[in-house]
């Protein structure tokens, strides 16, 4: 699954309906910790290597948000778009 990145710079991760959040690398650097992106909510957390989950911690205490989702990734988009537009103009337009 593809890692979603907003704009305050923490990838997201799209697991099974809610997002989990960035947190740290594992000591040698191959395995992801990610947590669920409401923190002070939900207890989820998951393992991920080369993209994909290798553990679980926790249950989710609340329902997944595919919606949120997809406007994660649209709104993302949107950004990666008009910052390209941003920097073609002022090279070519000037």
């Amino acid at each position: 699954m593809a890692d979603i990145r907003p704009k305050r710079g923490k990838d997201k991760f799209p697991e099974g309906g809610p997002l989990y959040l960035f947190d740290k690398f594992l000591a040698d650097g191959r395995i992801k910790f990610w947590r669920c992106d409401r923190k002070g909510v939900c207890k989820a957390w998951i393992h991920t290597a080369d993209g994909r989950v290798v553990k679980r911690l926790n249950d989710h205490t609340h329902p997944g948000d595919a919606t949120h989702i997809e406007v994660q990734k649209a709104v993302i988009s949107l950004i990666i778009y008009m910052v390209w537009l941003t920097i073609s103009c002022s090279e070519f337009c000037h």
